[in-house]
């Protein structure tokens, strides 16, 4: 199981390509070849989706798994983020870029980051210094004055705890790594 942004994989049509690649750029699942469905998780304050692939062997080694975020740590204001994505600007570049935490929502809890979010970025990981995974890309956030002038923004990101708790109460998955 996998997740990514919703919005990323919510108009798939049956049959379309559906692929995840490794940072080594190796594919490690293609649609064409693999039994893959995809289900939106019953968060539905987040554009996150859950997205399942039937196999009989793994599909990543799991010391090749960055490990997650512990349920009740949240990162301190200022610190120093990373995530990578496939930037349309780019494609098929994987890209890493990195900023700040810069804050807080509220209600649904997302974290608020200083940095570049462009298209394609969508549903990757975003990470500590450590390569602890503690969020998912979810959206830019514009800073619009006067109706129709756009400045720069920020990234908005899904707390990676609220998917791991979700995904331990309901799909019995107790055994996610995490970070010490």
């Amino acid at each position: 199981m996998f997740a990514t942004a919703y919005h990323v994989v919510k108009n798939r049509k049956p049959g379309s390509l559906l692929r995840l690649t490794s940072s080594d750029e190796t594919i490690v699942v293609d649609s064409t070849t693999s039994d893959i469905s995809v289900v939106p998780p019953s968060l539905p304050e987040y554009d996150i989706a859950l997205v399942f692939v039937k196999s009989s062997d793994p599909l990543i080694p799991r010391d090749h798994l960055l490990p997650l975020l512990d349920y009740e740590y949240y990162p301190p204001r200022g610190a120093e983020l990373g995530w990578l994505g496939y930037p349309i600007v780019a494609w098929p570049q994987l890209c890493f870029f990195r900023g700040s935490l810069s804050g807080y929502l509220p209600a649904p809890p997302a974290y608020l980051i200083d940095g570049v979010s462009i298209n394609g970025v969508s549903g990757g990981p975003a990470f500590n210094q450590d390569g602890v995974i503690f969020a998912a890309v979810q959206s830019y956030i514009p800073n619009c004055i006067a109706g129709n002038i756009t400045l720069p923004g920020l990234m908005g990101a899904v707390p990676i705890s609220d998917l791991s708790r979700w995904m331990t109460r309901n799909l019995k998955t107790i055994d996610l790594p995490s970070a010490t």
